[in-house]
């Protein structure tokens, strides 16, 4: 069943995943975190969500094996989270089915302190709304 608003969280670092759950959570998203691939496939059989975050660099199963799971399923969006950031890798990701893409750097901005520093992800689909408007201050 799919909640309205829902967000997979499938991040290893523990730190940027519950940065990424905080700041959706404070614009009334309902996140559900994973910390591992093989944790993401179990939680993705019972579930569906509005949009998955996926790391690729994952324990257990690694991100681009979720991600051929979740597109054999459907076309819930995903955004990859990565440090990779050659055009080789970010061309791999969206062939190989992500939606869109954003490097770690820009989730640290969560980490900042100045009051100035804003990151705002939009991700749009032809004729939808936009699926994700995250303020990441």
């Amino acid at each position: 069943m799919e909640h309205r608003n829902s967000v997979l969280i499938v991040e290893d670092d523990v730190n940027i995943n519950g940065l990424l759950k905080e700041a959706l959570e404070k614009e009334g998203y309902i996140c559900t975190q994973a910390f591992s691939g093989t944790e993401a496939r179990m939680i993705l059989q019972g579930e569906r969500y509005s949009v998955i975050l996926l790391d690729l660099m994952l324990p257990g199963i690694p991100g681009e094996e979720v991600l051929r799971d979740i597109r054999k399923k459907g076309n819930t969006p995903v955004i990859i989270l990565t440090a990779k950031d050659t055009i080789d890798d970010k061309v791999e990701f969206l062939r190989g089915g992500a939606d869109d893409y954003v490097g770690h750097e820009c989730i640290m901005v969560l980490n900042c302190n100045d009051e100035d520093a804003h990151v705002e992800i939009d991700v749009y689909f032809a004729d939808r709304e936009p699926v994700l408007g995250l303020p990441l201050t």
